[in-house]
């Protein structure tokens, strides 16, 4: 019968971390904003979201008395 060999299991665990590394730097390569279009600076998202909060109109439920 043929001899089998066996991977030791430390070298097992470094491969398979190596793989699960290589896998994540890849989909965060294909996933990076390329033009520094998703980045804005501390003020300016500042100011974008005041904005944002001016404009909404807060959320008032139907009180249940009304319906009466």
């Amino acid at each position: 019968m043929r001899k089998t060999r066996e991977i030791p299991a430390g070298l097992a665990i470094a491969i398979i971390v190596i793989v699960l590394v290589a896998v994540g730097v890849f989909f965060w390569w294909q996933t990076r904003p390329t033009d520094g279009a998703m980045r804005v600076s501390d003020e300016e998202f500042r100011r974008r979201y005041e904005q944002m909060l001016r404009s909404s109109q807060p959320y008032n439920p139907p009180s249940a008395l009304q319906g009466r």
